[in-house]
């Protein structure tokens, strides 16, 4: 708080981050400015043949939902693995669900729930994968599950548009900002919501198609280079 009041600038990745700053620590809003994340530009679909022999080695060349991001309270994998295990009992599916990050703290219930999950053979921790590893894990997927309690950003959303895969994410905090119309948005706290969701998104292929499309269009709005510019117009004003 001191520090963000003593200074000429404040730099903000969202304008939901922008709004908490002003309301936890009653900054003036004229002197934040946001400049938005971006997704790595090296990220984008990848051929269909690719993909069905990702899947072939990974995950026994069935389709799969992803989450990228570490394991902890607010990344809210406990909701996703829920969500997961409701969704298989109803849809009789062989997807699998893979979880690309590290555990990083407090997440007892989640090892919990998962040991006693009906469908935990079909879920896939991945702790660490490379740029590459990643690449392939993420455009092979049938759809993220991004569904974080709060997020300052969420640059999987951009990164999982960039690749041509539909996003569901939640409905809270700057998601919503980022992910605009061309997501699904959904209740965090609520599974059967996030069930309805993956629903929609695996079984309505217009709606799919249409997440697609407008989620590849959607990620061209952001870019290192103009989140670059936008920082150091500001701090050129003060030079």
């Amino acid at each position: 708080p001191k520090y963000a009041q003593q200074s000429d600038i404040v730099v903000t990745v969202s304008e939901s981050t922008k709004n908490d700053l002003v309301r936890q620590y009653q900054i003036d809003p004229q002197k934040i400015v946001v400049s938005s994340n971006a997704a790595n530009e090296m990220l984008c679909p990848i051929d269909l043949s690719d993909q069905e022999q990702f899947k072939k080695e990974h995950t026994d060349g069935c389709e799969f939902f992803v989450y990228i991001g570490s394991i902890h309270p607010r990344k809210n994998v406990l909701s996703l693995l829920q969500a997961f295990e409701i969704w298989k009992k109803k849809s009789g599916s062989s997807f699998k669900f893979v979880l690309i990050g590290r555990k990083a703290w407090d997440y007892k219930d989640v090892d919990e729930y998962y040991d006693k999950m009906t469908y935990r053979s079909d879920v896939i921790f991945v702790p660490h994968a490379s740029h590459a590893e990643m690449h392939f894990w993420l455009a092979s997927a049938n759809t993220l599950l991004y569904v974080s309690l709060y997020e300052g950003f969420g640059i999987p959303i951009l990164e999982a548009m960039q690749c041509g895969v539909p996003v569901i994410t939640s409905n809270v905090s700057s998601m919503p900002e980022v992910a605009g119309d061309a997501a699904l948005l959904v209740d965090p706290k609520n599974a059967n919501e996030i069930v309805s969701a993956m629903d929609r998104v695996v079984s309505d292929l217009s709606l799919r198609n249409e997440l697609i499309q407008k989620g590849l269009f959607r990620a061209k709005k952001y870019s290192w280079d103009t989140a670059a510019e936008i920082i150091w117009n500001e701090i050129a004003k003060k030079i």
